[in-house]
């Protein structure tokens, strides 16, 4: 009985040690939380695509009836020239960045750059016409190049949270060349005469739209070709800012919170850190 006695008594402390030892490791996950970790990289791809940039884009055009276009515009080429990790969203209160383009002045000319005196031989199928002076045997006409310039100033705006306001200027040139052709002539059988019977289809092309028509058309492609390359500045602008963000988004995290600032949960509260929106959109 006495030896009995003595076995149990002896196992006990290796019991509570045991029983010691287990708690120590459930406990000690705890501390592999990454938020405490205090290592966060600004430069590290994972880091940031765990916590988007989120940029409301804003373009404001002298066009007011054209100013959502624009901006849809302006969007959709930003979206294929930022990183992964930043997002755009159409909620300005959801942003850590807001950006507005403030159009101040556009000025769209056009000035002749060439003039050309051309000649084409006329096309077997096409030489002969019918009538007294049915046989066309060449053409002259002038073949007229011109140019439509926009020169657009832009005003940029910009909000960082956590990191006041900035304003940036922005000039930006586009321009698109087109031709029309004048005076058409043909060497017929009785003398070089005014026609409308054209050598060829690049001649009858470039007769073919009026000078009001290709100007209506280059006008739009030139807004178009603006828009686009304030959306190349607007990008930049971006990608610049957004090291920026990141540097201060990883400082928060170099921060050591103290006890009271930890959630009753266990884990520590993650300042700096935005939920993904609903509207957001992502490539």
């Amino acid at each position: 009985m006495l030896s009995i006695l003595k076995q149990q008594t002896a196992t006990k402390p290796l019991a509570l040690a045991s029983i010691v030892l287990g708690a120590v490791s459930v406990s000690s996950p705890a501390f592999a939380d990454p938020y405490t970790a205090h290592n966060a990289d600004p430069i590290d791809y994972e880091f940031r695509a765990s916590h988007p940039f989120k940029v409301f884009v804003s373009v404001d055009t002298e066009n007011r009836r054209g100013r959502d276009k624009a901006s849809y515009i302006a969007r959709d080429r930003i979206a294929g020239l930022v990183p992964s990790y930043v997002v755009l969203v159409s909620d300005r209160r959801a942003a850590d960045m807001t950006i507005r383009a403030n159009e101040l002045d556009y000025r769209l000319s056009f000035h002749v750059t060439d003039v050309d005196q051309r000649n084409k031989k006329y096309k077997k199928r096409r030489r002969y016409v019918g009538g007294q002076c049915g046989i066309h045997q060449r053409a002259y006409y002038t073949r007229i190049t011109e140019k439509g310039v926009a020169l657009a100033d832009y005003k940029l705006s910009v909000r960082l949270r956590g990191a006041g306001r900035y304003t940036d200027a922005v000039r930006i040139k586009a321009d698109e060349k087109f031709r029309h052709g004048q005076n058409l002539r043909a060497q017929t059988n009785c003398g070089v005469i005014p026609t409308a019977h054209y050598p060829n289809s690049a001649v009858a092309r470039l007769f073919s739209r009026s000078v009001d028509q290709q100007k209506q058309a280059i006008a739009y492609e030139v807004r178009n070709e603006t828009t686009s390359k304030l959306a190349h500045a607007i990008a930049r602008n971006i990608n610049g800012r957004s090291e920026q963000f990141y540097a201060n988004l990883a400082a928060q995290y170099s921060y050591t919170p103290t006890y009271t600032e930890q959630r009753y949960d266990g884990h520590r509260s993650r300042a700096g850190i935005y939920d993904r929106d609903a509207d957001a959109t992502y490539r």
